[in-house]
């Protein structure tokens, strides 16, 4: 009856309905390739038709299409943030997204997990530092996430991810061991082992200043374990590579 009332003339957002009630028929009945067909048909009609990004995300869902999965369900949060169902649809596939690329990267040796951090959700609840590009990574940013975290307070796994992304385009530019030259009036400070002692960390940078051009550092080894903030020490050693390369 849906297929019937396809074919009758009525408007694009009406029959965007009929394509979203048929693709969620085809669904039960496990026809999910139809079930996206279906899903597109409506969209197309009606691109404000949330339940054609729903019913398309399911099908791409159960067929393992998981990126496609994940991109429809983002766009019913963008439509709908208030809508938990979507949401809760996002964050699962989003993360069997990622299980199902780890799989991948484990299988070849030479296979590198992308990560698209524009996927990556903030709450609304979440009072941190925010990033809308790496390029805001600012030595005043710098500080606002030292201070955040000083408060034990986390990063949110967004900018985090933007970070340590940006961190490792750096590091495999360059070689295991690089040489720098000092001239006469430069200083760099070297400090030994931090093991996961972010507050002592801070303390160096209170007494010498913060990393600057002027005021460079040279860590040199054993950042983490055995103290307990292991994640914050590294995060703020990298995000500093980030600000000032």
């Amino acid at each position: 009856m849906y297929t019937e009332a396809i074919f009758c003339q009525v408007p694009p957002e009406k029959k965007a309905i009929y394509y979203c009630n048929r693709a969620f028929a085809h669904y039960k009945m496990e026809s999910f390739a139809i079930a996206v067909f279906d899903g597109c048909e409506a969209i197309k009609l009606d691109p404000t038709n949330v339940k054609g990004y729903f019913r398309r995300g399911q099908g791409y869902a159960m067929q393992r299409q998981l990126k496609n999965a994940t991109a429809d369900f983002k766009t019913i949060c963008k439509m709908q943030p208030a809508n938990k169902e979507a949401r809760e649809k996002f964050e699962l596939t989003q993360k069997e997204l990622r299980l199902q690329q780890l799989s991948a990267a484990i299988i070849s040796d030479d296979a590198k997990v992308e990560v698209e951090t524009d996927d990556i959700l903030v709450e609304a609840s979440y009072t941190g530092p925010r990033l809308d590009s790496i390029d805001d990574l600012t030595p005043e940013w710098m500080v606002s996430l030292m201070e955040h975290q000083k408060l034990q307070k986390r990063l949110h796994k967004k900018y985090a991810t933007m970070i340590i992304v940006k961190a490792t385009e750096l590091f495999e530019k360059d070689d295991t061991l690089v040489h720098i030259a000092l001239d006469d009036l430069e200083e760099i400070t070297v400090c030994g082992d931090v093991h996961g002692q972010y507050y002592d960390m801070l303390n160096i940078f209170g007494i010498n200043g913060n990393p600057s051009e002027e005021n460079p550092y040279l860590f040199n080894g054993d950042f983490i374990d055995r103290g307990s903030f292991s994640v914050e020490v590294v995060l703020t050693m990298i995000a500093w590579k980030v600000c000032l390369p």
